[in-house]
């Protein structure tokens, strides 16, 4: 090894550490705020919950108006009340409408409770068994307890994605492995096809991901329009139904397209075809009869940063015909793994030749020089 390529890997090793303190730090920062809204407006919900058996009692209303909080750019009312009850011949009172009371951007949610309970009016009051103190007016659960987890969805799903990969990189830290290993995974299929399936290839799971944290709030917005943070329970738990069919759609239509080969370099000794992987966003395969495939190339792009100094190294894989046909395979970003090598390997096990080229960029993006190092 020179000394040029020693000090092309401690610059990329020392790239690679400040990158992931960068992403630990971004995590943790996430990490925080998330627990932090979580505690503030689930917390309430979940003590809500067990008022379902709270026991009821007759009191009156001593006091009750509409608060008005104003935010930077947010008013939130909310009920505030007072009332008295009485628990087996002693005093109590309370000030507690519901658990949860964090207000709505719609007045009307509040000012309608308000108006048909001024001071003086008999109430229902819900008390603890255990706490007689403990009281609420609203017992169980309503729309808002639905609506808020779904409306925090799209914070808390990359708070848990986050975190469990930094836990997997810390565990493959401590094997003594890399942060992250590019998998390939080479198989023969039911019907006898020679496969590669694509390395970063987004699994069933991810695409339900992705949709659980956009989906929320393409329904969630038109709702707090209409209805404030106080949906009828019919409403969100409707809202609930469309996120979660649109996950599962995402995860089966995914699980499909994986079953089916679409991401997989798919070779076919029967046919004499190649298939080629959806990797340019298009929305058929590329297939190309076996004899018309000229060769496959692995080439090695080197692009220089003109900020740190330093180069960025990919692998491109890509198919060439004899009609001068040229496509994408697929593109990885570590140069030095295995994958790319593995990959140009089992083509040309199957198709017999394979040419390996060096491709170096400059700060401009320009060719500088393209040779031809290998033919197999």
């Amino acid at each position: 090894m020179t000394d040029k390529d020693s000090d092309r890997k401690q610059h990329s090793s020392d790239r690679n550490i400040l990158s992931w303190i960068v992403l630990i730090a971004f995590a943790a920062i996430w990490v925080a705020v998330t627990v932090g809204i979580d505690f503030a407006f689930i917390g309430p919900i979940l003590r809500q919950i067990p008022t379902c058996r709270f026991i009821s009692t007759t009191g009156v209303i001593t006091r009750s108006n509409v608060s008005i909080d104003h935010g930077v750019d947010f008013t939130a009312f909310r009920v505030v009340v007072n009332y008295d009850y009485q628990v087996q011949g002693k005093n109590y009172s309370g000030n507690r409408y519901r658990y949860g009371n964090h207000g709505s951007s719609s007045s009307e949610y509040a000012e309608r409770y308000v108006k048909t309970h001024p001071p003086g009016t008999p109430v229902e009051v819900y008390f603890n068994p255990v706490n007689f103190s403990d009281s609420v007016l609203i017992r169980g659960i309503e729309g808002a307890d639905i609506f808020l987890p779904l409306f925090l969805l799209p914070f808390n799903v990359p708070m848990l994605a986050i975190s469990l990969i930094i836990i997997h990189a810390f565990v493959r830290w401590t094997r003594g492995q890399t942060f992250f290993e590019e998998e390939v995974e080479t198989f023969v299929d039911e019907v006898g096809q020679f496969r590669v399936r694509m390395p970063h290839t987004v699994t069933a799971m991810g695409k339900a991901c992705y949709s659980l944290m956009f989906a929320p709030i393409i329904v969630c917005v038109p709702t707090v329009f209409l209805f404030g943070f106080h949906p009828p329970l019919w409403v969100a738990l409707g809202l609930w139904s469309v996120v979660v069919a649109m996950a599962l759609r995402s995860a089966l239509k995914r699980k499909y397209a994986l079953n089916a080969g679409h991401f997989d370099l798919t070779i076919n000794p029967v046919a004499k075809t190649v298939r080629l992987p959806f990797v340019t966003g298009g929305k058929e395969p590329i297939e190309w009869p076996w004899k018309h495939v000229r060769y496959a190339e692995l080439k090695k792009c080197i692009s220089k940063d003109s900020e740190s100094g330093g180069n960025t190294e990919s692998m491109q894989i890509r198919l060439c015909s004899i009609r001068g046909e040229d496509e994408l395979v697929t593109e990885i970003r570590h140069a030095g793994s295995e994958i790319p090598n593995r990959i140009a390997h089992f083509l040309w096990e199957q198709l017999g030749t394979v040419i390996i080229r060096t491709e170096l960029n400059d700060s401009d993006k320009k060719l500088s020089t393209y040779r031809v190092l290998t033919q197999v």
